[in-house]
């Protein structure tokens, strides 16, 4: 879709014009929900996001993707047990994509799990050594845990797939380091 350029151009307005054509033009092709619902996540329009990934999963409940994406907004509104049951689902749907892992050890560390999240990440990682997120959070959780050689080496692999983390993590450092007694 024309939609998914602009979306990667960061120009949205243009990507969900053309993305809700598509959607006139071919309802039930569940990747122009996934495409809207993920410009709607990045603009904090979760609940919209959610509406667009259910919309996916009802049109093709055999995506990995879609359910990953799904479960996705559920963790970001709260609903862990929900976004666990969709996490779980793509893992079993698609056992090599790797994003469904990064959510569950974001879930793990929501819940202070550090040791599952760093081995869903890790599984992740595996499964995708690109996922600079999984990264990052793999380095947060070995930073909670004390270990910091390999939280400093997990930052730094995450900044060198992506150099634009270097000023999430560097925030997130210094929360981490003010809540530390």
């Amino acid at each position: 879709y024309r939609g998914t350029l602009w979306f990667n151009e960061k120009k949205y307005d243009l990507a969900l014009n053309d993305l809700e054509l598509a959607i006139r033009i071919d309802p039930s092709r569940f990747e122009a929900y996934v495409a809207r619902g993920l410009i709607r996540l990045e603009q904090g329009r979760t609940s919209e996001a959610y509406d667009d990934f259910n919309l996916g999963v009802k049109r093709s409940p055999k995506s990995a993707v879609a359910l990953y994406y799904r479960g996705e907004a559920h963790r970001r509104t709260g609903d862990l047990k929900s976004a666990l049951a969709d996490l779980e689902h793509a893992m079993k749907l698609d056992p090599r994509f790797g994003y469904p892992f990064l959510g569950r050890g974001l879930i793990h560390m929501q819940n202070g799990t550090a040791n599952a999240a760093i081995k869903d990440f890790t599984t992740g990682l595996r499964l995708n050594p690109r996922m600079a997120q999984a990264y990052a959070n793999r380095g947060i959780a070995y930073y909670v845990k004390g270990q910091m050689a390999d939280a400093q080496a997990d930052f730094e692999r995450a900044c060198a797939i992506d150099p634009t983390m270097r000023a999430d993590i560097d925030k997130g450092l210094r929360i981490l380091k003010r809540r530390k007694p």
